[in-house]
């Protein structure tokens, strides 16, 4: 499982401090010590490092995505009524304040925790769930589904990942993936017939600036292979 954290805020605990006064909030503040007055709009005074003043900092931890218990992969014949759980999913400091269900082409299914939906046609029906805590820090989880088949029946399906847009010397991360399949696999991608990396995931500074195509390939212990498509657009600072 993966998870990106889109908030910075950190909170100071205070720790067994007594009766000191902390400054540095803004404006002139004044703390005495004896007799002496040290008057901070005129003493230049070096910020402490909070584990000099005793502190312990704190991130917000990222949520867990939980689908269907985490089963990975389920298996159904067709005209099964599936339900689709995400009430699972956790927070270890705080609250679950959002959940995203989408397909594989990044359809959107439901943003409620759980849903039924009913599978009439046999074949593959990935679904992501998407979850986001009260800090904004999200983690998603995918659940596999196969319908009317079984796991030595799932063809090669790749996927490249979405569109992006980004600025000149930007780190640009490309990670692409095989739908339900993940072992006995190899990985190129591919940008005007020549290799960029075998890497599923790779990232790189140096895209020059303009379009570009890139293709990510999925190939069999067969050699056999599937391909999907992204376009990178790189913008001039």
């Amino acid at each position: 499982m993966q998870y990106t954290r889109f908030s910075s805020t950190l909170k100071y605990s205070l720790l067994a401090l007594g009766a000191a006064t902390l400054i540095g909030c803004g404006g002139s503040s004044t703390s005495t010590t004896s007799d002496t007055t040290i008057n901070t709009a005129q003493t230049a005074v070096k910020t402490p490092t909070p584990s000099q003043l005793g502190l312990t900092v704190l991130g917000n931890s990222a949520p867990t995505a939980v689908a269907n218990q985490g089963i990975g992969t389920l298996e159904v014949n067709t005209s099964t009524n599936v339900q689709f759980t995400g009430s699972d999913s956790n927070d270890s400091d705080g609250n679950i304040t959002a959940y995203l269900w989408t397909d594989m082409d990044n359809n959107i299914l439901s943003t409620e925790a759980d849903f039924n939906r009913t599978f009439y046609i046999p074949g593959i029906y990935e679904k992501t769930l998407t979850v986001m805590d009260d800090q904004n820090a999200t983690a998603f989880q995918r659940l596999c589904l196969l319908v009317g088949i079984d796991q030595t029946e799932i063809p090669l399906i790749a996927k490249a990942g979405l569109d992006q847009n980004v600025t000149e010397d930007d780190n640009v991360t490309l990670s692409g993936r095989a739908v339900c399949r993940d072992t006995n696999l190899t990985y190129a991608w591919v940008e005007d017939g020549n290799v960029t990396d075998t890497n599923k995931t790779f990232t790189k500074s140096d895209f020059s600036i303009g379009t570009h195509v890139l293709e990510f390939r999925v190939y069999d212990e067969n050699q056999n292979y599937a391909w999907d498509s992204l376009t990178l657009t790189v913008n001039p600072k």
